[in-house]
């Protein structure tokens, strides 16, 4: 057994049991919607918040990305009233993962842009600021990455009509960044950085929105965790880029029990 996985494994029995406040950040953060318990054509309902175009987000029953229902929202085309609907979270680490399809709609109002993942702070209004986007699909399907201090980085090859998963994970390592990294259909699009500020500190919300046009959110889940790593690290014995309990029960079984053979990232030191 190397000395690094017994630290990881007493690192984390630490957090679990002596540290109060991240359990109750990690249990309050953690959620999914796939929008199956709701009827049909009604509006969405707390604890989402909706604004902007508000009458432009509906449970639609004909598409999902693995069941029947979806949120289908609409930002007015040629216009420039796009529709929002916000989540709370409650600071980081914070995993996000969802479900998209964008419609076929020409774009050339204010944004024309269509679906949009990002964060946003200070309330539940589309006007509350800091409002860093995370992932922007464009009028062709292309995705742009556009966190700031860096230039927009775009990545092609996402059909529109179709649903494609989005996934974002982020975390203050305590060096003055925040950290994220993204991957669109299971492919890993790079780890962004953008200066700490000090909302990041404080709960804020999920940003779900149709800049302009029809777009379609499904299985939509956040999740807080103990410590997110953009590569595997010691303890990570999933390989899942997180050290947390399912680890612990993982290291358990290889020391006391025999099973598996040997960790699944065992080849790190």
């Amino acid at each position: 057994m190397k000395f690094s996985r017994w630290i990881a494994i007493m690192f984390v029995f630490a957090i679990l049991f002596f540290s109060p406040n991240h359990l109750a950040v990690a249990q309050d953060s953690s959620w999914c919607d796939g929008f199956d318990q709701y009827a049909h054509g009604t509006s969405l309902p707390p604890p989402w918040v909706l604004s902007g175009n508000t009458g432009g987000a509906w449970i639609d029953s004909t598409t999902g990305s693995q069941s029947d229902n979806s949120l289908r929202m609409y930002g007015s085309v040629g216009g420039c009233w796009g529709v929002v609907a916000v989540r709370e979270y409650f600071g980081f680490p914070l995993s996000i993962s969802l479900a998209v399809k964008n419609g076929t709609e020409d774009l050339y109002g204010c944004h024309p842009f269509r679906a949009q993942l990002g964060l946003r702070s200070g309330g539940t209004h589309w006007s509350n600021c800091p409002c860093p986007a995370l992932v922007l699909f464009m009028e062709n399907g292309d995705v742009e990455i556009r966190i700031p201090p860096s230039s927009p980085r775009v990545f092609s090859g996402y059909s529109l009509e179709e649903w494609h998963t989005v996934s974002c994970s982020l975390w203050l390592p305590g060096d003055s960044f925040l950290h994220s990294v993204i991957w669109i259909n299971g492919d890993s699009l790079g780890e962004f950085t953008m200066p700490e500020e000090s909302w990041m500190h404080d709960p804020a919300y999920i940003d779900l929105s149709s800049q302009e046009g029809t777009v379609w959110f499904d299985n939509v889940c956040v999740n807080s965790s103990i410590l997110p790593t953009p590569s595997f690290a010691a303890g990570d014995n999933n390989c899942d880029g997180i050290v947390n309990i399912v680890d612990v029960i993982l290291e358990v079984d290889f020391v006391f029990r025999g099973r598996p053979s040997q960790p699944p990232c065992c080849e790190i030191e």
